[in-house]
């Protein structure tokens, strides 16, 4: 436990050699709600409601009023198994239609709450580990491309019918796998994606073609992934097969991403040389980026809730909605 502790919190004792700007507007509590289980994601947020899923079990929908006063939950007409469920899951609310994408099976379903409307398609052959819903007919995820024996993350849009549309492979460092590793985000009002790299100090910005608009560094001074890798042997189908594997594990740069039609918000794991080690362990620091340009504005702190971590968070108009594990939390938002 010692050594975990010192491991999770070696980014907040040593100089990382950039420094913040920091809003100088108080982030306020609006309001709190307490669930029943830790694997909740947001779904959609509308002015009187957000709506949250659990991300095991994503056919359990629940919504709290943003008043804080109420609270709902309800069942969609989605596949119950779990073999199908395993994995990283996503669930949008585009007008009338729910539509969710399952990682492991790299399947999709969707229906507007009407258990006959529910129609099924197959996206990909190969399961994929992040993903965006642009409409109901196109989709855009990260998954793995091989090169000869060498696999790659590559960003992949195909349609309803499964049929890739289009496709981007993020700029390799070291093995172009572990080093891609990445959290997409997208705005509908923007028209744009972004992918937040984990292991290096930088973010792309996308258009639905997967053009790449502009690449953007964030404030700190790190480059390149630092990840070093080792040969293991695993047992695939009753195959020996080696593979190249992290060795220790990778130092993680930025944690998640989300973006609204003109900012990037990004949740760092790195402590600026202006901050004690008390504010940054205490805290969440969140740094905000322009859409337009990828450059650099202010940064805000989010403070622990109950002692926990964040775990998730969606901007919405002056908002800022997150996820401590089992607790959903507003506060009110003014960075300018």
């Amino acid at each position: 436990m010692i050594v975990l502790y010192i491991y999770s919190n070696r980014n907040s004792n040593v100089k990382n050699g950039f420094v913040r700007t920091f809003s100088k507007e108080k982030i306020l509590l609006k309001g709190k709600a307490v669930l029943v289980q830790n694997s909740y994601a947001i779904a959609d947020i509308s002015p009187e409601i957000i709506t949250i899923y659990n991300a095991l079990k994503p056919y359990e929908i629940t919504t709290i009023t943003t008043d804080f006063k109420s609270q709902n939950t309800y069942k969609l007409p989605f596949p119950t198994d779990k073999e199908k469920l395993f994995g990283l899951n996503k669930l949008a609310f585009i007008g009338s239609s729910k539509i969710l994408l399952t990682g492991r099976t790299a399947a999709a379903y969707a229906t507007n709450a009407n258990p006959k409307s529910l129609k099924t398609s197959q996206l990909d052959r190969t399961p994929f580990y992040n993903s965006e819903i642009l409409n109901p007919n196109s989709f855009v995820f990260v998954s793995k491309k091989m090169e000869g024996k060498a696999k790659r993350k590559e960003l992949k849009r195909v349609n309803w019918q499964g049929k890739e549309l289009y496709s981007y492979l993020p700029e390799k460092q070291i093995d172009g796998y572990y080093c891609t590793d990445g959290q997409l985000s997208y705005d509908t009002d923007a028209k744009l994606l972004t992918y937040m790299f984990y292991y290096r100090g930088e973010f792309i910005c996308l258009d639905t073609l997967l053009n790449v608009v502009y690449h953007a560094k964030t404030i700190d001074t790190v480059k390149y992934a630092k990840i070093k890798l080792k040969h293991a042997t695993q047992l695939v189908n009753g195959k020996k097969i080696n593979k190249a594997v992290p060795s220790t594990p990778p130092n993680v740069v930025n944690k998640r991403i989300c973006m609204t039609a003109d900012k990037v918000y990004m949740h760092s794991n790195l402590k600026a040389d202006n901050e004690t080690s008390e504010d940054f362990n205490n805290s969440q620091v969140i740094d905000v980026y322009d859409l337009k340009n990828g450059q650099y504005t202010v940064s805000f702190y989010l403070p622990r809730v109950d002692k926990k971590s964040l775990t998730a968070f969606r901007v919405y108009k002056n908002s800022l909605i997150a996820l401590y594990h089992n607790t959903l939390v507003m506060f009110d938002l003014n960075t300018r």
